[in-house]
């Protein structure tokens, strides 16, 4: 945890600062020295993340304390505590190391948030000030629209940006019960959560949510070997950055390994509420990070054409990502497995009917699956095939077409060869690895006429290769014959 090294001479006030910040114990620690060869000893020591002390006992005539850090290239960054007379400009030296200021009288909260602003800077990676001090800002703002900004930002999944918002609103409205849950869901460490829950209660101690907050908390104490920690996409329990899984609502962050068959169930009303708010976000903002998890919901829902849209969207907003290709990549072979196991159980299912149903007979109107980015290619070949009595299904791509072959059935395909994504070549040898759809005749309906194409596509497996503009009686032709 953070350590906070304060130095005073006025032993009194020592004692106060330590009982006025003793609530936030949770987010630092704090350790008190009256002097200045007591501090240059902790500092030479141990590991201090912030210096908290008058100017004066940062710089003064004859001081070793500056010079012997500079010596040893300790860089501690520094919150001055100065009285209505002091300036920092006093000094003999720059203050390149100061990062806040905070006037004299003030109040342990005060203090308190500053230091904290301070520690998520520097987590943040910001550098030190070489243009001097920069004060504590004191601006008004409506709360409430703060705390709104806010929100969207954590939902958003902007947790730095977030944070500070929700660091400026409980400066100025402690008492804040929605300030103090959220900021419980963007901060990294255990023990923070822990205390601005327990804050949260003191306010609104029955609340339903935050009962359900406190659950998530325990669970991750029990599993959890280290304070700090990252937050579930679905549910925002605290998890391991490396978590396979969320101990509470059983989703997986990513598709892999984890998702077997005899996995947890996921809990579907947390799924339902994280599809609602992501599907508000990106009604705000176009983020491949939310399209990613909104996909990722959609897929632990076994909304396959959602989950194959989303994820194909995040890919393209972000193409030179290699993880969102390969989530890509996984998750449709994940379906088209599931391809193959939802018809070996319809096999099942039929061969367990009684004799009556199985007798009946099976509907004559065949299905057509048209898959073509242009929207009339489509409905010319609707047209054309519908009028002789053929359902006609159409897909836009090839994660459309994955998700339509899944959840229509459909007795014959037509592929166009380009298509957004993956092309009609890719699709065409997961229908022919598949057991469940291998035996569907695929014909290739393409612009492509050289003689190379039309090769490539008779020794690709395709039941035929018509090229586009088609002739609908040899369309109609071609059909006929493998739909007999």
């Amino acid at each position: 945890m953070d350590k906070v090294l304060v130095i005073d001479s006025d032993e009194a006030f020592l004692d106060c600062l330590g009982e006025g910040l003793r609530k936030y114990q949770g987010q630092f620690n704090v350790k008190t020295v009256k002097n200045r060869g007591a501090a240059l000893e902790i500092l030479r020591c141990e590991q201090v993340s912030v210096l908290v002390a008058e100017p004066a006992a940062l710089h003064f005539p004859g001081s070793d304390l500056m010079s012997s850090l500079e010596e040893n290239r300790l860089k501690v960054p520094g919150i001055i505590v100065t009285g209505e007379i002091d300036s920092p400009a006093e000094s003999g030296k720059p203050l390149q190391m100061i990062l806040r200021s905070i006037r004299k009288p003030f109040d342990f909260n005060d203090l308190a948030w500053t230091i904290i602003e301070v520690l998520n800077q520097l987590d943040e990676g910001v550098h030190f000030n070489a243009s001097g001090v920069c004060a504590l800002s004191a601006e008004k703002t409506d709360e409430d629209d703060l705390l709104a900004a806010a929100i969207r930002l954590a939902e958003g999944r902007h947790f730095r940006e977030a944070k500070e918002a929700l660091i400026r609103h409980l400066k100025v409205r402690p008492d804040s019960f929605d300030g103090w849950l959220w900021y419980s869901r963007v901060i990294g460490s255990l023990a923070a959560i822990d205390l601005s829950l327990c804050n949260a209660a003191r306010i609104r101690p029955k609340d339903r949510e935050l009962a359900e907050e406190f659950a998530k908390l325990k669970a991750a104490k029990s599993c959890l070997g280290t304070d700090q920690v990252w937050r579930c996409p679905f549910c925002w329990s605290p998890l391991l950055a490396t978590a396979a899984v969320c101990h509470y609502c059983n989703a997986n962050p990513a598709i892999g390994n984890a998702n077997s068959p005899d996995a947890p169930s996921v809990r579907r009303d947390i799924l339902d509420h994280a599809v609602e708010r992501y599907r508000v976000v990106l009604q705000r903002e176009s983020s491949p990070q939310v399209h990613y998890y909104l996909g990722i919901a959609y897929f632990h829902l076994e909304c396959w054409n959602e989950a194959l849209g989303q994820l194909s969207k995040a890919d393209q907003l972000e193409p030179d990502s290699s993880f969102f290709k390969d989530q890509l990549r996984l998750l449709r072979t994940h379906v088209a497995d599931r391809l193959t196991i939802c018809s070996e159980r319809g096999r099942s299912d039929v061969n367990s009917h009684d004799p009556v149903a199985v007798s009946r007979p099976a509907p004559q109107k065949k299905k057509i699956l048209v898959v073509d980015d242009s929207l009339i290619s489509r409905k010319v070949v609707a047209m054309t095939l519908s009028g002789k009595g053929y359902e006609i299904i159409e897909a836009r791509n090839g994660d459309e077409a994955i998700s339509r072959l899944q959840e229509d059935a459909p007795d014959l395909a037509l592929l166009d060869v380009v298509l957004p994504g993956i092309d009609g070549y890719q699709i065409l040898a997961m229908i022919k690895r598949s057991d469940a759809l291998k035996h569907i005749p695929v014909i290739m309906l393409t612009g492509k006429d050289s003689f190379r194409d039309v090769l490539k596509g008779k020794l690709s497996g395709c039941n035929a290769y018509l090229t586009k503009p088609f002739d609908p009686g040899k369309l109609l032709e071609r059909v006929d014959k493998y739909l007999q």
